[in-house]
């Protein structure tokens, strides 16, 4: 039986909700780049598919989301935003390891 998994999206809380929707895709798509091919990350996408868009004050809890406890980690900046860091995505987690986020809120 496989355990539910989930790709963690934290985005940045000052952005407006259309920019953090576009800025969560450019993070996914970036983490789907590095670790697509990694076992656990394909099951996640065979399997499960499910995301969890949270939002982080600017720019500490995003540095906190970053540093993800040694999980699969991708961040994204985007210069059109001055090339800060705009979203992070982590995972895929297990609803244990995404306790990790219970501080967060949802965007």
């Amino acid at each position: 039986m496989q355990r539910e998994t989930k790709l963690y999206v934290v985005v940045r809380s000052c952005l407006s909700r259309s920019q953090r929707a576009v800025q969560a895709v450019h993070a996914a798509a970036e983490f789907m780049a590095r670790y697509g091919s990694e076992e656990p990350v394909r099951q996640w996408v065979e399997h499960d598919k499910d995301v969890v868009l949270l939002q982080a004050k600017c720019p500490e809890d995003m540095e906190d989301a970053a540093k993800g406890n040694g999980f699969r980690t991708r961040s994204f900046r985007d210069s059109d935003l001055g090339g800060y860091v705009t979203a992070v995505a982590v995972g895929p987690l297990s609803a244990q390891e995404g306790l990790f986020f219970k501080h967060l809120r949802l965007a």
